[in-house]
């Protein structure tokens, strides 16, 4: 998984590995099947079936999810501009800080994803709006 400042998705906008960033900016994350070490074949494609913050890497205290089922949980907050349909996705949210007090400012985030074959199976997720969403504001 690899963030970026900006829907440009190049080297010039990648974001630090532990970055600060600002609650209510826009951060653009991109999932491909080489980075995950997957060699991909021909008809394979990466789809995001989940998407979520937490607060912590051990027990998952505090959930938000960002992507449920391949679609945008809140897409208010929560833009997917590629998700089944090569072997990269791609899509974005903006920062959020938590409401709950005692919750640390670390946000980790975390994609549960499948390798589909087209050849054999639809991969592109099924999302309740035919309307595009806009990027979160």
């Amino acid at each position: 998984m690899t963030m970026y400042r900006d829907s440009s998705y190049t080297t010039g906008s990648l974001i630090s590995s532990s970055p600060t960033i600002a609650e209510g900016e826009i951060l653009y994350v991109a999932v491909d099947l080489v980075a995950l070490s997957i060699t991909n074949q021909q008809n394979e494609v990466l789809v995001l079936d989940r998407c979520y913050a937490t607060d912590t890497t051990a027990q998952r205290r505090h959930i938000y999810d960002f992507i449920i089922n391949g679609c945008p949980s809140n897409p208010a907050f929560t833009l997917v501009m590629e998700n089944g349909q090569s072997a990269q996705a791609k899509w974005a949210f903006r920062v959020f800080e938590w409401a709950v007090q005692s919750v640390t400012s670390d946000v980790f985030i975390v994609c549960k994803v499948s390798v589909c074959d087209t050849g054999y199976e639809a991969c592109l997720p099924t999302c309740g709006s035919t309307i595009t969403p806009t990027p979160p504001q």
